[in-house]
């Protein structure tokens, strides 16, 4: 759809692919189960997708939200490799993870 004003087609675009966005988080959360792995929140507000094994530098599973979420959507990431967790929940994985990776170093 073409406008002729410039600012409301950014304006159409930007609503565009903030839904389209939203629909594929949605998809992916919805392959993934649809709730927090360990507490079972099912607000998708609030999920988030955690690296099951931790990636560091050198990953090829992306960082960014929504690249997680296409590649769910479209079959190349599975729950072997992604998980749906709730921001408390990775929050708390993630501070276990960091504190056994690196308790040696902290001295």
């Amino acid at each position: 759809m073409a406008y002729k004003d410039k600012e409301k087609q950014k304006q159409f675009q930007r609503l565009w692919k903030r839904r389209k966005n939203l629909e594929t988080r949605q998809k992916a959360l919805e392959i993934l189960g649809g709730k927090c792995k360990n507490c079972d929140v099912t607000d998708f507000r609030c999920i988030q997708f955690d690296h099951i094994i931790p990636e560091y530098r050198g990953s090829h599973i992306p960082h960014s939200s929504q690249a997680i979420a296409r590649q769910i959507v479209a079959g190349k990431l599975t729950d072997k490799q992604i998980q749906p967790l709730c921001a408390n929940c990775h929050a708390i994985k993630t501070y276990e993870v960091d504190r056994l990776l690196y308790k040696n170093r902290v001295n």
